[in-house]
């Protein structure tokens, strides 16, 4: 868009899903700024990680869970 037309712009359109900013600018539509390209898939890979280690530390809890309870009832 340029510093030329950064006078224009007549209001910001904020999204969170995908995260982006828009400039809009009055019979010129919105223009997409301030996020980069690269940050929508981190974002993502970032959230299916943080999921994983939350299906997984669920996993090892009743594990251990479970082999607790054994050595209480064998001993």
């Amino acid at each position: 868009m340029g510093q030329s037309r950064a006078a224009d712009v007549d209001r910001y359109e904020p999204s969170y899903l995908p995260l982006r900013l828009g400039c809009h600018v009055e019979g010129d539509g919105t223009y997409a700024t301030g996020v980069p390209a690269y940050v929508n898939p981190a974002a993502l890979g970032l959230a299916l990680a943080a999921a994983l280690l939350a299906v997984a530390t669920a996993f090892v809890s009743e594990e251990r869970a479970r082999d607790n309870s054994k050595k209480e009832n064998s001993s």
